[in-house]
């Protein structure tokens, strides 16, 4: 005998999985797209005004991090500075 409830299950399992990835693949593009943005040299007040946020401090915490671009531009800048190049 055909039972509804399990495609129903599998439907629901299914719909809830796709929220999830669809929330994560918006969270990380968002994420990345604020950082290439702060790194580029747009400033903190107008990624705020993008990104929708009511405090910089927000924006601050959360996406300003050392990229891996800009860490090796640190640390090649700070080389040179002590080396005397």
């Amino acid at each position: 005998m055909y039972s509804l409830s399990k495609p129903r299950t599998i439907l629901k399992k299914r719909f809830v999985i796709s929220m999830i990835l669809n929330s994560f693949l918006f969270t990380a593009f968002r994420h990345t797209h604020t950082s290439l943005l702060l790194e580029s040299g747009v400033s903190s007040e107008s990624a705020r005004d993008r990104l929708g946020h009511s405090d910089i401090q927000t924006t601050i915490n959360i996406y300003t991090h050392l990229t891996q671009k800009k860490l090796r531009t640190i640390l090649l800048h700070n080389s040179q500075k002590y080396m005397g190049i």
